[in-house]
C-alpha cells in the first residue's frame, strides 16, 4: 500500500537541514542554562533573528525569552523546557523535536511547554509562533515536527473546557448562565457561544456555504466578570444572535483561551500558515493548548494538530482540553495511527473537516466529549487518500468502524455533523482503479497483526451519546456499511436538534437505539446503499425513536429495503408543512412500525404516486394501530395485494392513490439483534504516547497511580493493571484509575488489560516497561 506522506514528511524535514551557507548563523548549546544566558551558546550570546539553533543531546536549555525575533530553525536533540514563572515567546520557521529524518525507534529530543504537575499557570502564557521565512518550502513550512522525540504541552487545566447554557440567551444579552462549574475560567478569556438555529438545506437556492454569503450564528465574546456561584458570565458586548433551547437541549459555551499557544506569525494566506506533526515513535501528550491560525488549505497533511502515520507507536497519546481555532485545514487529524485518545477538545471555524480519521486504516481511536463548531467548505487536497473525499464541511469524519465516538457534539457544519463514509473508490493514494472498487486497506486486527481488510464489513465499534445540532444538511449519515441483521452496527442514545436531516442511513444492518430528534425539517431518512452494490438499504431496526417538531417528513424512506423496522416510535408536533405527509416511501418490500404514536391531526400516510415501478411495490405495516395485535396495512392502489383484505381510504391517508386495510399484526420480520463479539481495547494515557523507557515517580505514599481509557462495543466487566482492578471514573471505564501499591524502584513492566461482560478478553493488552523512581 503506498505511503507517500511518510516519504514526504522525511523530505520536508530534510529540507529544513542546515546548508553549508547557513553555518555562519549556527548557535549550539554548549552548557545547560537559560536561553538568554550568553554562556549557554557557542558562539557566545543568545540566539538572534535568522539563526539556526541546535540543542545537542544531553543539554538542558530553559526557554526564558520574550523576543519576537524570528529564528530560522530550532533543532532539539537534548531538552528545551519553557519556564513556568513568566511569559515566554518563541518565533521560529521550523522547530524539530528529535532527528531531522524519521527515526526507526524513539530518539533523544524533548520539548516541554508545561507538563503534568507543572503546567504553564494561569498568570502566564507560553507562545510558539511559526513564521513563514524566505527560503522555506511553501507547502511544507513553517512547522513544528516531533520526529521521534518527546513533545509535551500542558496548559492550565480547565475542569470544563466547554459546557452548555441553562437558559435562553436572546440577541443583545450581555450575560449568560451555564450548566457546569466555571471556577477555573477567568476574566479576559475568549468564549464561544454556539448557534442554535435550524438552518435550511442548501439543496435549492440557499447560500451554499458559511464561507461566503451565509452568516454563521456561533459567536465569540470576552469575559468581563464571573459569578462562580450562579455560573454566570458577563460578556464584553451583547450577543448578535439568539441562542435558544429546542426540546430541552441547549447550545454549548466553550472557553477558547489557553496558557499554551501555537500560532502562525502571519495568517494572511494559507501559504504563510504553519502546521504541526506528531510522527512515529514520538512520545508525549498535548493538554490544554491552543492551536490558532494554522493549517494550509488544499495541502495534504498540513493540519493544526496532526498525528501522522505513527501506527502502534503512539498508544497512550492523549490530546485533551485543547482548542483549535481559525484553521485553514481541519482541526484534529489522526492518520494511520492506533489507540489515540482525544477528550474534551474544542474546534471552532475550520475548513473541510473537524475531527478526521484520514484514510480508513486508523483503529481504536477514542473521541470522547469533543466539540466541533463551524466546519466550512474548503479546497480539497488534490492527492487525498480516498478518491471520494471532498471539502464540504464535516464535524467528524471516519471510514473505519473500529473506532469509538462518545459524548461528542457537532454544530453548524456546512454539510455533515457526523459522517461515517466507506464508499467504493476509484483511487486510493496513487493506486488508480479502472472502476469503482470496494475499499480494502491494511488494518490492525485484535490480535495485533495488520491484515488487508474490507472496511465496509467492519462494524461500528461504539457510537453513543453524541449530539448534532444547527446542521444545514445532515446531522448524522452512515454510508456504505454492509452489515447483517444478526451482526449489526449498533449506535445508541444519539440526539439531533435544529437540523435539516437528523439521520440518514445508507448502510445495511444497523440497530439504532434511542435516537432523538427535535426541531428538524425531516425525521428518519433511509436511502439506497448503492455503495455496497445494492439499491436498497435493508435490515435496519430503530428502537425507542422520538421525533418532535418535523416540518416536512417524519420518515423519508426512498427506498427502504427488506426488513426495516421501527419498534417504538413517538412523533409529536410533526406538522408536515405544505401538506406533505409524515410518511413517504417507495420500492419498500416491507416497512413495519410497532407501537407507533403520533399527534398529527390530518392524513399522514402516503405511497408516492410516481411512475411505475417506483412507488408501487411495497407495503407499510403499523402494528397495534387499532388496538393490541391489530395492524394497518398500507399499499399503493395499483398493487395487487392478493391477501383477501378489504382496502379503502380514510383520514390517515394523504393521497387518493394510497389504500389501507385492517388486519392482524405483521410478524414476518426479524429485528436486528446485537451480540458482543469484539474484544475491548485498553490504553494507559497518564504517561503519554509510547511510554516505554520513561522514568516515573511514585506518589508521596510510594504508590504508582495510573489512568487510562477502555473502549468496547458492549459492557466492560473489568480493567486490570498488573493484576490490580482499576476503578471506573466515567461510564463503562471510558476513564479509569488504578493505584499500584508497594511497587519498588527500578525497571517495571506495566500491563493493562480488560474483559467485557460477554467474556471477550483483550488479546493485545497495553504493555510497556518504565523506570520507577
Amino acid at each position: 500500500m503506498p505511503t507517500p506522506l511518510r516519504l514526504l514528511a522525511g523530505a520536508l524535514l530534510a529540507s529544513a537541514c542546515l546548508s553549508p551557507a547557513a553555518l555562519a548563523a549556527l548557535k549550539t548549546a554548549v552548557a545547560d542554562g537559560n536561553w538568554t544566558a550568553s554562556a549557554t551558546w557557542s558562539p557566545a550570546g543568545a540566539p538572534a533573528a535568522g539563526d539556526d539553533v541546535v540543542i545537542p543531546a544531553g543539554r538542558l536549555v530553559t526557554y526564558d525569552s520574550t523576543s519576537t525575533a524570528a529564528l530560522k530553525t530550532v533543532k532539539i536533540r537534548g531538552t528545551l523546557r519553557f519556564r513556568t514563572t513568566g511569559n515566554t515567546h518563541l518565533t521560529v520557521g521550523v522547530l524539530t523535536v528529535g532527528p531531522d529524518t524519521l527515526p526507526g525507534s524513539p530518539d533523544t529530543g524533548t520539548l516541554i511547554v508545561g507538563e503534568p504537575g507543572a503546567p504553564i499557570p494561569r498568570s502566564y502564557t507560553a507562545t510558539i509562533r511559526l513564521a513563514a521565512l524566505s527560503g522555506q518550502t511553501v507547502a511544507d513550512h513553517p512547522a513544528l515536527f516531533c520526529n521521534g522525540g518527546r513533545w509535551v504541552m500542558q496548559g492550565a487545566t480547565l475542569a470544563n473546557p466547554w459546557t452548555r447554557l441553562t437558559a435562553n440567551a436572546n440577541a443583545g444579552a450581555t450575560s449568560i448562565t451555564v450548566a457546569d462549574s466555571i471556577n477555573d475560567w477567568a476574566v479576559g478569556d475568549e468564549v464561544l457561544v454556539v448557534a442554535s438555529r435550524n438552518s435550511k438545506s442548501n439543496f435549492a437556492d440557499d447560500p451554499p456555504s458559511y464561507r461566503n454569503s451565509m452568516t454563521p450564528e456561533s459567536e465569540t465574546r470576552t469575559i468581563t466578570a464571573i459569578n462562580t456561584s450562579t455560573r454566570t458570565l458577563t460578556l464584553n458586548s451583547g450577543l448578535t444572535y439568539s441562542h435558544q433551547s429546542h426540546g430541552g437541549y441547549f447550545p454549548e459555551v466553550a472557553n477558547l483561551t489557553r496558557t499554551v499557544v501555537v500560532t502562525s506569525a502571519d495568517r494572511s494566506s494559507s501559504d504563510k500558515r504553519g502546521h504541526t506533526m506528531f510522527n512515529a515513535h514520538s512520545r508525549g501528550s498535548l493538554a490544554f493548548a491552543r492551536f490558532d491560525g494554522l493549517g494550509k488549505e488544499g495541502v495534504l497533511g498540513r493540519y493544526p494538530v496532526h498525528v501522522h502515520m505513527a501506527g502502534k507507536t503512539a498508544r497512550g497519546l492523549m490530546i485533551e482540553g485543547c482548542s483549535v481555532t481559525d484553521s485553514h485545514n481541519k482541526f484534529y487529524v489522526v492518520h494511520r495511527t492506533h489507540h489515540v485518545v482525544l477528550r474534551n477538545n474544542v474546534g471552532f471555524r475550520g475548513f473541510t473537516s473537524g475531527f478526521f480519521l484520514e484514510d480508513g486504516t486508523e483503529t481504536y481511536t477514542h473521541f470522547d466529549k469533543n466539540l466541533s463548531v463551524l466546519t466550512i467548505t474548503g479546497a480539497n487536497a488534490p492527492n487525498e487518500a480516498l478518491s471520494y473525499l471532498n471539502g464540504e464541511g464535516f464535524g467528524f469524519w471516519w471510514a473505519n468502524g473500529r473506532n469509538a465516538f462518545t459524548r461528542n457534539v457537532a454544530a453548524e457544519s456546512d454539510r455533515f455533523g457526523f459522517f461515517y463514509d466507506v464508499r467504493k473508490v476509484t483511487r486510493y493514494y496513487s493506486t488508480v482503479y479502472s472502476s469503482a472498487t470496494t475499499l480494502s486497506v491494511p488494518m490492525l486486527r485484535e490480535d495485533g497483526s495488520e491484515t488487508n481488510t474490507v472496511l465496509r464489513d467492519i462494524r461500528i465499534f461504539r457510537f453513543d451519546d453524541n449530539i448534532a445540532h444547527a446542521q444545514k444538511t445532515w446531522a448524522y449519515m452512515f454510508r456504505g456499511g454492509l452489515w447483517t441483521n444478526s451482526a449489526p452496527s449498533r449506535i445508541r442514545n444519539n440526539v439531533s436538534w435544529s437540523s435539516h436531516y437528523p439521520i440518514s442511513v445508507k448502510s445495511d444492518g444497523m440497530l439504532v437505539e434511542g435516537f432523538v430528534s427535535r426541531n428538524s425539517n425531516y425525521g428518519v431518512d433511509i436511502m439506497s446503499n448503492y455503495d455496497a452494490g445494492n439499491n436498497q438499504a435493508s435490515h435496519i431496526t430503530f428502537t425507542n425513536l422520538s421525533l418532535q417538531g418535523a416540518t416536512t417528513n417524519g420518515f423519508d424512506l426512498e427506498p427502504a429495503g427488506a426488513n426495516v423496522n421501527f419498534l417504538g416510535a413517538t412523533l409529536t408536533q410533526v406538522t408536515a408543512a405544505w401538506n406533505f405527509p409524515n410518511f413517504s416511501w417507495d420500492v419498500a418490500p416491507a416497512v413495519t412500525f410497532t407501537n407507533f404514536s403520533e399527534d398529527y391531526p390530518g392524513g399522514f400516510i402516503r405511497v408516492r404516486d410516481d411512475a411505475a415501478p417506483k412507488g408501487k411495490a411495497g407495503f407499510l405495516w403499523i402494528n397495534n394501530r387499532y388496538g393490541s395485535n391489530s395492524a394497518a396495512k398500507v399499499k399503493h392502489v395499483d398493487v395487487a395485494a392478493g391477501d383477501g383484505l378489504s382496502y379503502g381510504t380514510d383520514s390517515e391517508l394523504t393521497l387518493t392513490s394510497t389504500r389501507r386495510a385492517t388486519t392482524t399484526n405483521h410478524t414476518a420480520f426479524t429485528a436486528a439483534t446485537f451480540t458482543d463479539t469484539t474484544r475491548p481495547a485498553t490504553t494507559v494515557t497518564s504517561l503519554g504516547a509510547n511510554p516505554g523507557g520513561l522514568s516515573v515517580s511514585r506518589d508521596g505514599s510510594g504508590n504508582l497511580v495510573l489512568e487510562g481509557t477502555c473502549i468496547d462495543d458492549g459492557t466492560i466487566s473489568w480493567v486490570r493493571v498488573n493484576g490490580v482492578n482499576a476503578t471506573s471514573l466515567e461510564n463503562n471505564f471510558s476513564r479509569w484509575r488504578v493505584t499500584l501499591t508497594n511497587i519498588g524502584a527500578g525497571s517495571r513492566t506495566i500491563t493493562a488489560q480488560a474483559q467485557d461482560s460477554a467474556g471477550n478478553l483483550e488479546s493485545t493488552p497495553h504493555t510497556f516497561t518504565i523506570t520507577v523512581l
